[in-house]
């Protein structure tokens, strides 16, 4: 009986496995870079929102951003919201003008989330589109493109992480040598 317990027992821990395995990689596998049925074109979709076309080593891409220049009476800062992994803008629903209530407010769908565009990895130049380092480099040319020159960024999940990454590689970028006393 306990021999039959502990056989059931690793089945079951490798079809969890499998299943976290399957969780992860299938969202990559199955996201397909056509339109909907139906919608030619992403930029048809109803709703808010526009798209801001930003450069990269591949090309373009248009990537949907919702910007709200926000009610404070100072201006405010500008918040960029950074949604998870497999979500999109909608993600932030009513935060959104919670935000936009204290500055301007941008979210947008990094590639190949929400309307945004869906690169195929390898086609055109450049290198992989969903690597972490294009994922900071869209950030920032989508921020260049908005004439966004300092923002917050406030990030759920993996959007939190793309926030830290972000910050981390530009303190790279302004960080000057020490200067050695003798």
């Amino acid at each position: 009986m306990v021999r039959w317990l502990k056989g059931l027992g690793l089945a079951l821990l490798i079809l969890i496995g499998l299943g976290l395995i399957a969780a992860a990689v299938l969202p990559l596998v199955l996201i397909d870079p056509a339109p909907a049925p139906g919608l030619a074109d992403p930029r048809e979709a109803p709703g808010a929102g526009r798209f801001v076309s930003i450069p990269t080593p591949g090309g373009t891409l248009d990537i949907h951003v919702l910007d709200d220049p926000g009610s404070a009476e100072d201006g405010g800062p500008t918040f960029i919201l950074l949604h998870g992994f497999t979500l999109n803008v909608d993600t932030w629903g009513p935060s959104f003008g919670l935000f936009a209530r204290r500055g301007r407010t941008i979210a947008y769908d990094p590639p190949p989330y929400g309307l945004s565009a869906k690169p195929i990895p390898g086609e055109g130049e450049g290198d992989d589109p969903y690597a972490k380092s294009a994922a900071i480099e869209q950030l920032f040319a989508l921020m260049d493109a908005l004439e966004v020159e300092r923002a917050v960024l406030v990030g759920s999940s993996s959007g939190g992480t793309l926030a830290l990454e972000a910050a981390l590689a530009l303190s790279l970028i302004h960080i000057s040598e020490p200067t050695r006393r003798h």
